[in-house]
């Protein structure tokens, strides 16, 4: 019995019959064979020295404006926020009351405490214009008391907090002052009298400045 002819099975020529192996590194859902897109190039990373001379640019160009504009530092501004009493009180301040002869401490006699203003039981502190409220200011007689009448009837020589008689008009001048107070200085406190006794100052008596003795 003739052998029968062995069959060779021959692999298709250029493909190969080993198996590849595939991996994660392999795929790519990408059809565009450029360089990958890093996320972290879109963040924007400032350091503290950066913030430091960002803040240093806008103050030299807000002096610079201001000098440019008005010839003063702060567009002539040179209300409270610039006082550093006012700042040492929104820190460590509180409020205060006040008997009159307690306010009467605070005249400017005594450099090393603040200078203070009364308007109707509402107290300021004026130390930043001690010049003006000082002992040798050209309205002293103010510091110290609550001279609201003064300030409602225009008679310096009035100077106490009486307003049993005063008119709509004086009124509204009282108030005039209290919003300029509040808005040059800043309170810190009132200040509790004494019952007034006796008829309220003649307006025969009113005297301007120059005439402020303390009635």
């Amino acid at each position: 019995m003739s052998e029968l002819p062995t069959l060779k099975h021959r692999a298709p020529s250029g493909k190969s019959t080993t198996p590849s192996t595939v991996t994660a590194d392999t795929i790519t859902t990408d059809t565009n064979p450029k360089v990958k897109h890093n996320a972290d190039n879109d963040s924007i990373h400032f350091s503290i020295l950066d913030i430091i001379r960002m803040l240093l640019g806008i103050s030299l160009l807000f002096f610079i404006t201001s000098q440019l504009t008005t010839s003063t530092w702060f567009f002539k501004y040179n209300g409270k926020l610039l006082q550093p009493n006012y700042l040492h009180y929104c820190l460590l301040g509180k409020h205060q009351i006040l008997t009159d002869p307690q306010l009467a401490l605070y005249n400017g006699t005594d450099e090393t405490i603040p200078v203070y203003i009364a308007v109707n039981g509402t107290v300021w502190d004026v130390s930043s214009n001690r010049l003006t409220y000082g002992p040798k200011g050209s309205y002293s007689f103010f510091a110290g008391k609550d001279c609201a009448r003064a300030f409602a009837t225009n008679c310096l020589n009035h100077l106490n907090w009486d307003l049993r008689d005063i008119t709509p008009e004086e009124r509204r001048r009282l108030n005039g002052w209290i919003e300029w107070f509040d808005d040059k200085y800043f309170r810190v406190g009132e200040v509790i009298h004494e019952e007034i006794e006796g008829l309220p100052l003649s307006r025969k008596d009113c005297q301007g400045k120059g005439h402020h003795s303390a009635s």
